[in-house]
Order: structure tokens, then C-alpha cells, then sequence
């Protein structure tokens, strides 16, 4: 799929009040931007994302989406557009999606995965559920309400202007706001470690894709390098 760029709605000029051309603005996603969003992250999210790349077939799984999609309406997904003050318009230039976890999250996840059986989301989410039981988030905190990141876009004509951070930022606010206790997330990729590292996030654990292996004993994540294995992390807020 060719890089593209994602409008969001257009006003008109009496309505558009953009204080400086081009601005980049983060705000929570709405309900009725769901398919917007989808089509920005399966340019900028699922033809990088490690586990998706990594696996047979290329193309994620349509539960995949709907799970991602899912956690809009919980109100904590945000996303930054680029609003330009001369037509009006706003385009999608980064997306996270987070959603509620509690203690009980990895028998949810091994759950879902025995009822999906064999397919690529199926393996994604037992893998994930492997990571949520060592990672043990809640056990290990002594929490109960953790908001927990699934899935971070950025376009990559975009990257070097701290949309990323300015993202999770956002998303922490809103935790606050929400009585979350803490924020998680699971990095499969090399780059996202970099930025949760760089912000202060604690390093809980790692699971190495050779860890994971099929019914027939082969390694079923293979990445290409640099992404070796997802970090857990986390922030108390």
C-alpha cells in the first residue's frame, strides 16, 4: 500500500480558526473518525508493526483491527492532525489507541486465543498473553486499573518532530484524569523501546521472539532486524 495522507473532515473558513498554518494538534479520537483512523494505521502502523511483518500472512488478521478499533470508545485514543488554515482541513499524521487492563488480563488473552485457534491474530494474542503473565503488571504494582497502550502510528513523512512523544504524553494526561493508576505498554518494536526509554518508563520485561515457537517447534515471529523482542513498560502515575 502506497504512503498516503489521511483527511479527517474539512470546515469552512468562518469555523477555522487554526492560530498558525499547518499546526499539529493532539486531541482524543471521536467515535465517527473510526475508519479514518483505520486507514491511517494500516499505512502507518501495520506495515511496520514487528508482529505483523514477522509472521505468515503479511496482512493482519481482521480481528486484529477490530480489537485495535475496539478501544476508541473508551475515550483514551488520541490522535495529532496537521490542520491547515488555508482550506480548512485536518489530516491524520499520528494515532495511539490504549484501553483499560486489570489483574486478570492474562487469562483474558490465553482465553481469546483458544478460541481463535491457529490463526495469525490467534498466535499474536497467545503471544501477548505470555507477555502480560511475565510482565505481571498489576501483581508486581499492586494495582488494579492500569491503561495500556496497544498501538502507536506515526506518518513516516512526519518522524523527527516528536509527534510520538507528544502522543503518550496526551494519553498520560488523560490516565491521570481517568484515576488510572498506571500506564503500560508492550514496545515490539526497536524504535517505540527508544521512546518510552527516553521518557521515563520503567523496563519491566522482555520477551524475545525466539521464545515463541508453532505446534512443530519453529520460531513463528521472525522480524526483520533490528526488532528482537518486545518490552514491557511501565509508568506509575
Amino acid at each position: 500500500m502506497s504512503k498516503q495522507l489521511i483527511p479527517v473532515k474539512s470546515m469552512s473558513s468562518s469555523t477555522c480558526k487554526s492560530p498558525s498554518n499547518n499546526e499539529i494538534l493532539i486531541r482524543v479520537i471521536k467515535p465517527h473518525e473510526r475508519q479514518q483512523v483505520l486507514d491511517f494505521l494500516r499505512v502507518y502502523y501495520y506495515l511496520e508493526e514487528p508482529l505483523t511483518t514477522g509472521s505468515e500472512p503479511k496482512q493482519q488478521d481482521k480481528e486484529d483491527e477490530e480489537f485495535n478499533m475496539s478501544n476508541i470508545e473508551y475515550g483514551t485514543c488520541v490522535m495529532a492532525v496537521q490542520k491547515n488554515e488555508t482550506n480548512c482541513q485536518e489530516t491524520i499524521v499520528g494515532a495511539l489507541l490504549a484501553g483499560p487492563k486489570g489483574p486478570d488480563e492474562a487469562d483474558h488473552l490465553f482465553e481469546e486465543a483458544t478460541k481463535l485457534g491457529p490463526t495469525k491474530w490467534g498466535h499474536i494474542v497467545q503471544f501477548l498473553g505470555c507477555v502480560e503473565r511475565d510482565a505481571n503488571i498489576c501483581g508486581r504494582f499492586n494495582v488494579q486499573k492500569v491503561l495500556h497502550v496497544h498501538v502507536m502510528g506515526v506518518n513516516s513523512g512526519m518522524r523527527g518532530q516528536n509527534i510520538g512523544r507528544r502522543l503518550v504524553e496526551k494519553v498520560l494526561n488523560l490516565a491521570k484524569s481517568l484515576n488510572y493508576e498506571m500506564v503500560s505498554v508492550d514496545c515490539t518494536s526497536f524504535y517505540s523501546a527508544r521512546l518510552f526509554e527516553r521518557m521515563g518508563f520503567e523496563c519491566i520485561n522482555i520477551k524475545y521472539y525466539t521464545e515463541y515457537v508453532d505446534d512443530t517447534g519453529k520460531q513463528y515471529f521472525k522480524p526483520d532486524p533490528p526488532h528482537e523482542c518486545v518490552k514491557t513498560f511501565a509508568l506509575k502515575l
